[in-house]
């Protein structure tokens, strides 16, 4: 996704790429429910349900204040927004039928959003001015938890798949890893000083392997048991461009990075690592 909103799919195999159109204001405009399934955040801020294999999309009904953000489970059955209003909107991801959105939280609005792997969780966080995050029941519309420093922004935040993890970078470079369901802090991280911070975050697959980028273009790769470092990597090209994103391939053999140079480098990670 670039500043402009657009979004390039690229598919690998076949060494080729299709642009869409999205919201330059979106934080996150683009969420995957299948191969052939995703959802996009509009000009508008609207949130369209789009078949990638037939190439049309559907505007989804539902959607309370504009899309800042978009984030699904793993298996595509629930599809959430966060909004410039602080509301968290949902939908069901095979129907696309608008589920009730969730209510009582205290956001004004939602700066980062992540779905855990099995939809039971959801989490939101707010801007730089209130960065506290909520931890959302999904299936029962509760608000769990609020954890966080009220005072240090959010810089990244994912859930751990098969586990209750939550990690949260901030930009004064400490990275938590939180029990998402108890609402209690698991482990803390610091950033090396010659990193600053932790720019972006993603766990492996199998929820055992925790990957940082910084600004820097350094990649470390830590143990989500313990929180030990097991391996970097230095930054990717000599300009030393930062790394902004981060995710895994669904076999967890792959790591798509993309870099402050606007590039996408895709790493072949070893077998049994």
């Amino acid at each position: 996704m670039g500043y402009n909103g657009n979004t390039r799919l690229h598919l690998l195999k076949q060494n080729s790429f299709r642009t869409l159109a999205g919201s330059a204001q979106a934080l996150n405009s683009l969420a995957f429910l299948s191969n052939t399934r995703a959802a996009s955040i509009s000009d508008e801020g609207d949130v369209a349900l789009l078949d990638l294999s037939a190439g049309n999309g559907e505007i989804l009904q539902g959607m309370q204040g504009k899309a800042l953000n978009l984030a699904a489970s793993a298996d595509g059955k629930l599809l959430v927004a966060g909004s410039d209003t602080g509301a968290i909107t949902r939908w069901d991801g095979a129907t696309g039928k608008p589920l009730p959105a969730l209510s009582g939280g205290q956001l004004p609005l939602v700066y980062g959003l992540a779905v855990s792997s099995d939809g039971a969780l959801i989490a939101a966080a707010g801007p730089a001015r209130d960065p506290r995050i909520e931890i959302w029941d999904a299936a029962g519309g509760k608000l769990l938890h609020t954890i966080g420093d009220s005072s240090v922004p959010i810089a990244a935040l994912t859930f751990q798949p098969r586990g209750n993890l939550l990690g949260i970078a901030t930009i004064d470079g400490k990275l938590q890893l939180w029990d998402a369901k108890a609402g209690t802090l698991a482990e803390t991280i610091s950033a090396p000083a010659e990193q600053g911070r932790f720019s972006t975050l993603a766990f492996s697959p199998d929820g055992t392997l925790l990957i940082t980028g910084a600004p820097t273009g350094d990649i470390t790769f830590w143990d989500a048991r313990n929180a030990r470092r097991v391996a970097a990597l230095p930054a990717l090209d000599r300009n030393r461009s930062g790394v902004f994103t981060a995710t895994f391939s669904a076999d967890g053999a792959q790591l798509a990075l993309g870099l402050g140079d606007q590039s996408v480098r895709v790493l072949e990670l070893p077998a049994g690592r």
